[in-house]
């Protein structure tokens, strides 16, 4: 069964309710229902938290030479600098003014299930003392190419470090790692927002300034395969796919960022499937919900560090 599942996970085609006032995260257990999330955006987005500008020095066209697979060229040299992972995780989108690598597409069923059924699983960093308890992973998984949700934020975290690779967090440069759950939400300082913006700050979507409800899998009753061609024109300028819709996807960005307990409140960005208004799935865009969620809109992919 085990190599069923891993020939399926390689042969796949690697080419994730409106929120509300409050920012308080749902810190209730899984429970099946619509999750419970904020909007934790501002309408304007080109400042960092503190108050300081957003960096804007480096524009789409600056990712564009890079991008590998995302655009059928080849790395320079022909060796892509981004980690290849581990059992078939998907393949990464190479960012070089930011020295850093996201994954193509959101982590899907087939990939994440060959992470279940691996034994050995390497320990959490210190910081995430509270991960080491997380150790019900959950039942293997028998579809494909469709985003891995019900998936809590410490097993997202888990599967990253597994794969050779992180959570999306903030940029090597302001020291990588974790954001506190009320930072990150410019492209100076989130790789996730970053990546979906293709570092320009003029973009509220990833395909570009104005919301077109066409693009992305939104407005739907379930998640869509990550392959779908029709929503084949949801790719943002660093040549990342469904980062808006689809699955919300979990970032390394919690209340309590340095030491998360089962209270805190970690952040989720791109919105889901169900949803419709365009400001719910802006870049800028983020909810939250309880570190110990498990729902059906959300979902996850991973980010690297490279030279």
């Amino acid at each position: 069964m085990r190599g069923m599942l891993a020939m399926a996970a390689l042969t796949v085609c690697a080419c994730t309710g409106d929120p509300v006032a409050d920012s308080a995260a749902d810190t209730s257990p899984a429970n099946g229902d619509t999750m419970s999330t904020a909007d934790s955006a501002s309408a304007d987005d080109s400042s960092t938290a503190d108050g300081s500008s957003a960096d804007t020095s480096s524009s789409a066209d600056s990712l564009t030479p890079d991008t590998g697979r995302a655009d059928g060229s080849s790395f320079e040299g022909g060796v892509s600098p981004c980690p290849e992972g581990k059992l078939g995780s998907p393949p990464m989108i190479h960012i070089p003014s930011m020295k850093y690598c996201i994954d193509q597409n959101e982590i899907t069923d087939a990939e994440y299930n060959l992470f279940l059924l691996e034994t050995k699983k390497p320990a959490f960093p210190a910081r995430l003392k509270f991960c080491e308890s997380r150790t019900t992973y959950g039942d293997p998984r028998f579809s494909t190419s469709f985003p891995a949700t019900r998936v809590e934020w410490c097993h997202a975290y888990q599967y990253c470090l597994f794969a050779g690779k992180r959570l999306c967090g903030k940029h090597v440069s302001l020291g990588a790692g974790g954001l506190p759950e009320s930072d990150g939400t410019t492209p100076a300082v989130s790789q996730w927002t970053y990546a979906c913006r293709g570092g320009d700050p003029g973009v509220d979507y990833p395909y570009g300034a104005s919301y077109d409800g066409s693009k992305c899998a939104v407005g739907l009753a379930t998640a869509a395969d990550t392959n779908d061609a029709k929503y084949k024109a949801c790719v943002s300028a660093a040549g990342a796919r469904h980062l808006s819709g689809n699955a919300a996807e979990w970032e390394d960005a919690c209340n309590d960022f340095d030491a998360p307990n089962a209270t805190s409140a970690c952040r989720t960005r791109g919105g889901w499937y169900s949803l419709t208004e365009a400001p719910t799935l802006k870049c800028e865009t983020s909810h939250s919900a309880s570190i110990t969620t498990v729902k059906p809109e959300i979902g996850f992919r991973c980010c690297a560090d490279v030279p």
